[in-house]
């Protein structure tokens, strides 16, 4: 009963809002290329050598259940103001996703990409009190880009 809950929380909150978010995700991926930047993320080069089976699971099942309880459950108990947590939950987000890049520069323009996605995970955990929330949004989010990929490989 309590996963209907949380899905329809969702579905009111989240889903409204998501083609938004999705928008504002590839604005700054779209920045990122006007700023010299022709490639994807560190991160995202190391998911293409992996086996296509091995990325949907990491992508779909592991990186929002887990980068969310990390992210967002931990923090949120940790910080418990609504703006501070927002923030550092996208800064912390998006480093983590790009401490890898070594000294290349435009790599770390990544930042501000995965800091999108945290950060309105945050703040959907904010407004409505819920992880799932963000899970699901993290999910979908995934999921679209992972479905993308497949087309364009095609």
């Amino acid at each position: 009963m309590a996963l209907v809950h949380n899905f329809t929380k969702y579905v009111k909150y989240g889903l409204p809002r998501f083609l938004v978010f999705l928008v504002s995700y590839a604005a700054v991926g779209i920045l990122i290329g006007v700023a010299g930047h022709n490639g994807t993320s560190v991160n995202q080069e190391e998911l293409n050598t992996m086996p296509a089976a091995t990325v949907a699971i990491m992508a779909m099942l592991y990186a929002p259940l887990m980068e969310e309880t990390v992210y967002r459950g931990l923090l949120r108990w940790a910080i418990r103001g609504s703006a501070m947590f927002i923030i550092v939950s996208a800064l912390i987000f998006g480093y983590i996703h790009v401490m890898d890049s070594g000294s290349d520069l435009h790599q770390w323009l990544f930042i501000l990409q995965y800091a999108v996605l945290g950060g309105y995970d945050a703040y959907l955990y904010v407004k409505t009190n819920n992880i799932f929330t963000g899970i699901l949004n993290h999910f979908l989010l995934n999921s679209t880009m992972a479905v993308l990929a497949a087309l364009a490989s095609l």
